[in-house]
């Protein structure tokens, strides 16, 4: 079988570069897998097939939600965890999950109550780590119960919840509890549980 000529390794090369490169930004190729989409501008008819391969492979590994997520018939579904790569979108991400977990919970605990409304949500400042972000959220709910009758709605009870987290987000979400609003990694807590994984 004849050597690849120079160009063709050039190309070759140039593929790998271009993986190499995608693996910094956050992708998991180490440029051991086939060149990406990145190189088929530069001999589509090579690459075609090597780009089908690696979007295959390209998925976040042995990533897997093992927290135990509460959902019910009333309550919010959880936020998709998309592309983070910014810290606002952390920031996005932390406290909608956190809203929608805590809503969730109230309800199962509270079967009778007809609302629940978020009264405020914070959030720490983020700090950036290898691979994601790091932020503490904070959820405030008030729930209850309201009684109608002839002569109007009045309250049958009202209770207020409050909820803190610590999130990683990244390729991946986790969460940890924590007694206040605070910046703690859940990848180096013994309770961190993963609660989404990206798409």
């Amino acid at each position: 079988m004849p050597l690849p000529s120079i160009l063709t390794r050039r190309r070759l090369l140039a593929g790998v570069g271009a993986v190499a490169l995608a693996g910094c930004l956050g992708d998991d190729n180490d440029g051991s897998e086939p060149a990406t989409a990145s190189s088929t501008a530069t001999n589509p008819a090579v690459t075609a097939t090597a780009t089908t391969e690696s979007r295959s492979t390209t998925a976040v590994p042995s990533c897997a939600v093992d927290a135990d997520l509460p959902t019910t018939e009333f309550g919010p579904p959880y936020p998709p965890l998309g592309a983070v790569d910014s810290p606002a979108l952390a920031v996005d991400f932390a406290l909608e999950f956190e809203e929608a977990l805590q809503r969730n919970r109230v309800r199962i605990l509270e079967p009778a109550i007809s609302y629940v409304r978020l009264d405020s949500d914070e959030s720490t400042d983020v700090r950036s780590v290898e691979r994601g972000f790091l932020v503490g959220a904070r959820v405030e709910l008030t729930y209850g119960n309201e009684v109608h009758t002839s002569s109007g709605t009045a309250t049958g009870f009202q209770k207020r919840h409050v909820a803190t987290a610590a999130y990683f987000v990244g390729d991946r979400a986790l969460r940890v509890g924590t007694a206040e609003l605070a910046v703690v990694d859940p990848r180096d807590a013994a309770d961190g549980e993963t609660v989404a994984c990206g798409e």
